[in-house]
């Protein structure tokens, strides 16, 4: 399971950068790249939210939490949570302004323009942007795919402090109670996707 992170991580990290890119030329009325590219890069898009949603979901089994995005997200940095909450409200904005004009839509073949360049590039700075900051924070902490148990090997919430089949006090997994250092890469890897 740990070993989706990382490449969740280079491809969100690069469509990140692509879309931000992109977004920033079809406000200024340029499209940099042909409809194969905007093709591929959707379709990245799509790739990324399905690995991310995979691996939320699995966050999810491991803590016993119901809503393991919004758990995920108290997980991660500061920074992390204040752009995918950015970037998800930006695109909302976005959508919202376009749906009055016909930008929203693409038919395979079409020619792309500006205006629908920046919509569907506001799409994925959000969804990239949840790729990223799943793989960062999970890599960060790759304990939250291991869960917790009571000493009876039942699984444990994480805001839980006692078992709720047998009662027993909850306990970190030997993996939790290891202190998982912070990758010094991490002040790197977020210079070189910015």
């Amino acid at each position: 399971m740990i070993a989706l992170v990382v490449p969740l991580f280079v491809l969100s990290a690069a469509g990140l950068a692509v879309a931000a890119v992109s977004h920033v030329a079809a406000w200024l009325g340029v499209v940099p790249f042909s409809n194969a590219t905007f093709e591929v890069v959707t379709g990245g898009m799509g790739i990324t939210f399905l690995a991310a949603t995979f691996l939320i979901i699995r966050v999810g089994q491991a803590t016993g939490e119901a809503q393991a995005f919004k758990f995920l997200l108290t997980q991660a940095v500061w920074w992390v949570r204040a752009l995918v909450i950015g970037l998800f409200v930006y695109m909302l904005v976005i959508a919202i302004a376009a749906s009055g004009t016909g930008s929203n839509s693409y038919v395979v073949g079409e020619v792309i323009s500006a205006a629908k360049l920046r919509t569907f590039s506001a799409a994925w700075l959000a969804l990239y942007g949840i790729g990223f900051a799943v793989s960062l924070t999970i890599r960060g902490k790759p304990a939250l795919l291991l869960g917790r148990k009571c000493p009876a090997g039942h699984p444990v919430r994480a805001s839980d402090q006692f078992c709720a089949t047998c009662g027993a006090p909850a306990v970190n997994s030997q993996a939790r109670n290891q202190q998982t250092p912070t990758p010094k890469s991490n002040k790197l890897l977020f210079f070189l996707a910015f």
